[in-house]
């Protein structure tokens, strides 16, 4: 019986808006069980489901069954195309999604921000240079180089494939630098340039761009190239002054330096301070306290370490 398509696009949407909040739920979870079962229920084809669809299962780790249902999709849009490359990228499928990107350019649609994203991310791990400035190229043609989340994406790029000098030229041309501060001096510390990298983050500082954790996780990294503890106790400073001692990330990183530059009693003053202590944590206290062959200090830890369960 023929239906009428107006009936057919009111129900498409009820579909739609009846099983995205659950599609994102079993997504965010990683609940397969959920999942699966929500994708029984689709009957109806509509790219909004069939996108919700591809999101869960690449975000549970099940890039096949993602394939297979965009594979199967009569019509496909540009977050299809993203998503499929986002979820190869993820599960380190770096190959495929950047031949999924060749393919959907091929088709004449244009990638946004996140696909290029993920394109670089997979040249870089690939050591495709070449690809990469190809991309690069794109982007210049089509005038997003000023976006701060593709300009730090191909800066990112660069750097992991070691060349700091294009990783600069990236950063230099850009009309905002508010946006890849953190990824310039992550470049430098990559690439082994320890002193550049707290030179950036000074400048950040001399010009008031607003920092975050991630921002001082690499300077840290640049006391360790360069050996030098008072640099790193400059930085403990200024972490405390911006008020990011909170992450547990960042004092994780602070305590390797301190251990790693001959400063285990600062290294322990951290620690003991840290709030929320994580496997890391303890991995970094571990080796610290054995260079200094303190049995009795290692057997105190380990038995603290027993209490937190």
């Amino acid at each position: 019986m023929h239906q009428n398509p107006a009936i057919l696009l009111l129900l498409s949407h009820l579909e739609m808006t009846r099983l995205s909040s659950p599609l994102t739920c079993s997504a965010n979870s990683k609940c397969i069980l959920l999942g699966s079962q929500i994708h029984a229920q689709i009957i109806l084809s509509n790219v909004f489901s069939q996108n919700n669809i591809i999101k869960m299962y690449t975000k549970c780790g099940l890039l096949a069954r993602g394939l297979k249902v965009f594979d199967e999709m009569p019509m496909k849009n540009l977050v299809s195309w993203t998503l499929v490359i986002s979820g190869s990228v993820q599960t380190g499928e770096f190959e495929m999604g950047l031949g999924v990107y060749l393919e959907m350019r091929r088709t004449g649609l244009v990638p946004n921000e996140f696909a290029l994203g993920c394109v670089t991310k997979g040249c870089a791990a690939l050591g495709d240079k070449e690809l990469g400035e190809c991309i690069h190229c794109f982007v210049l043609k089509v005038g997003m180089e000023t976006n701060p989340f593709v300009g730090s994406s191909i800066l990112n790029m660069y750097a992991k494939l070691g060349d700091i000098e294009d990783a600069e030229r990236v950063f230099e041309c850009m009309d905002n630098h508010d946006g890849c501060w953190n990824a310039m001096i992550g470049g430098y510390a990559q690439c082994g340039y320890g002193f550049e990298s707290l030179m950036a983050l000074s400048l950040m500082q001399y010009k008031g761009i607003p920092m975050d954790a991630f921002t001082f996780i690499n300077p840290l990294k640049g006391c360790l190239i360069v050996g030098n503890l008072n640099f790193g106790r400059q930085i403990h400073g200024l972490i405390i002054q911006r008020e990011v001692a909170f992450s547990t990330a960042v004092m994780n990183s602070l305590m390797d330096m301190y251990f790693k530059n001959g400063g285990e009693l600062y290294a322990l003053k951290v620690f003991d301070r840290l709030q929320d202590k994580d496997i890391i944590s303890w991995n970094t206290v571990f080796p610290g306290l054995s260079q200094g062959d303190d049995a009795r200090e290692i057997g105190r830890f380990f038995h603290k370490l027993l209490l937190t369960g």
